[in-house]
């Protein structure tokens, strides 16, 4: 009932039971958990005067159990314009938002949605404002490398071909599989170890082309002229 929201880059706009209204805003969205988690989370609660009455900020908002819970963060009152208490939150605080999950989602782009500038621009503002975001910054370079793996995968199978000779068309089709298997296995090996920040992103992102290089190097070294 005479509630709405508005979004422009993570920016929502609700209306309150009094008349007031609440502004909310995120730096990102974790797309790939099963707990509905915000960084950089802030809400400001306004009164039917628009006069700010609340900031709250969390570095983290998580979702459980139906309710909202802030991590580490923050809440100032004010009144007449001047804050009046400020209140440091150390610990996992519940907080009434009176919004369901679905509020703050859908607007956003994955990855996938967008094109190599678009993602740049927009890891390099989540970095801008102190988030870490190394699978964005994985994507961005997997933007590049992988459209390489094509090329690679045919200087591993181009030794293969002077090897084969006569063993027919299965046998190769065969190769081929388990090449195709053995680069998406590797792919998804250091994809994980770059998403997790274990090694650097521009590493997870460039090693597989470079092992499987390598790897063709190798066969074409055994090959007879």
């Amino acid at each position: 009932e005479g509630r709405q929201r508005r979004v422009t880059r993570q920016w929502y706009y609700s209306n309150a039971e009094d008349g007031g209204s609440f502004i909310y805003n995120y730096r990102y969205r974790v797309q790939d958990s099963q707990i509905p988690r915000l960084q950089g989370f802030q809400a400001f609660r306004f009164d039917a005067e628009h006069q700010l009455t609340g900031h709250y900020y969390a570095r983290e908002l998580r979702r459980v159990d139906g309710e909202w819970s802030m991590v580490k963060g923050w809440a100032r009152t004010f009144k007449n314009n001047r804050s009046v208490d400020y209140v440091e939150i150390d610990q996992h605080t519940a907080v009434d938002l009176r919004e369901a999950d679905e509020f703050f989602s859908t607007e956003i782009k994955s990855s996938l949605e967008m094109n190599y500038w678009e993602l740049q621009e927009y890891v390099t503002r989540l970095e801008s404002s102190g988030q870490r975001v190394p699978h964005l910054e994985l994507q961005v370079l997997k933007k590049v490398s992988m459209p390489v793996v094509s090329l690679v995968m045919v200087l591993v199978a181009l030794p293969f071909s002077f090897r084969l000779g006569r063993q027919g068309a299965l046998y190769g089709v065969g190769i081929a599989v388990v090449l195709g298997i053995g680069m998406f296995a590797v792919l998804a090996v250091f994809e994980t170890l770059g998403e997790t920040a274990t090694i650097p992103p521009v590493i997870a992102a460039w090693s597989p082309n470079a092992l499987f290089t390598l790897f063709s190097a190798y066969l074409f070294l055994g090959v007879r002229s």
